[in-house]
């Protein structure tokens, strides 16, 4: 390493070595894949900033997450983030989203140390060019590793995210985890183009349909899936959980957030007379 701690795995992953060159480093000198240079940059991180998303940059992106393993893909930048972060910002393939959070699922979970960014908020922020095929796939990556459950390179359900007709989680996974994990993100909308009917699902436990759950739930007004759930199902708007509540009824009684104007103004004018509804639960209207 040099006085910076920059070692020739650093130096091969910036210029974009051939694959060969970079294996044969990490074979000569291992305790390169987990050496931080001064600015706590390990070669991962070097690679995926700087490498291209080809077929050959993902061989050598896969050899050096695989060779780094879990303590690796854990290191966080004082400034950034950890390796998902990075291939979340910078533009990645879906082949590499998978190896990183097969190795390391729970950083899906963890914001940037300096800017607090989510990577799944980092993806669609930065990537809308990308086609909606590959962020439908990473999407369905991400919540998979939210629920502990990361596709694997041989999992069965790889074949699911290639499945025009059959969705990996319903609309009610998605809209959770865009309020937890990817708040500034429009994801809920990527997954209602492919999967227009999910709103109409009703959950025979709760009796509740994916308009109810988006009331429910935590959302900004500049990132609200609400109406876009009701337009794909506005009939919603008129039905019942099993407690005899509106999706208005559920917005209104949420305890953890205010009510969001962008949600009021479209269940408002869905159904107009929904304000003269009381709320069989706590037998108050709405206002």
């Amino acid at each position: 390493a040099t006085s910076n701690q920059t070692t020739p795995l650093h130096a091969a992953c910036l210029y974009r070595a051939p694959h060969d060159i970079v294996v044969q480093l990490m074979e000569a000198w291992p305790v390169a894949l987990w050496t931080q240079d001064d600015e706590g940059w390990i070669p991962l991180h070097v690679h995926l900033l700087y490498s291209t998303t080809t077929t050959i940059a993902d061989e050598t992106t896969t050899a050096l997450i695989r060779a780094g393993g879990t303590s690796a893909a854990a290191i966080h930048l004082r400034i950034g983030g950890a390796a998902l972060h990075l291939a979340c910002r910078h533009g990645t393939s879906s082949t590499v989203l998978r190896e990183l959070l097969d190795i390391c699922p729970n950083q899906v979970q963890i914001p940037s140390h300096s800017a607090g960014s989510y990577p799944a908020n980092l993806l669609f922020r930065c990537n809308s060019r990308s086609s909606n095929g590959d962020l439908y796939e990473c999407l369905n990556l991400m919540i998979a590793a939210s629920h502990g459950r990361p596709v694997t390179r041989n999992d069965e359900r790889l074949l699911l995210l290639h499945d025009t007709s059959i969705p990996l989680f319903d609309l009610a996974d998605v809209l959770k985890f865009q309020a937890n994990f990817a708040h500034q993100s429009d994801c809920t909308s990527l997954y209602l183009d492919r999967f227009p009917q999910s709103a109409e699902l009703v959950d025979l436990v709760t009796g509740r349909y994916p308009l109810h759950d988006a009331a429910s739930l935590p959302f900004s007004d500049l990132c609200d899936p609400l109406p876009t759930v009701l337009k794909a199902f506005p009939d919603a708007v008129h039905r019942r959980d099993r407690n005899g509540q509106l999706a208005l009824h559920v917005l209104l009684s949420s305890s953890h957030q205010r009510p969001r104007e962008s949600s009021l103004h479209a269940l408002m004018d869905a159904y107009p007379r929904s304000i003269e509804c009381p709320c069989p639960v706590s037998a108050l209207f709405p206002f």
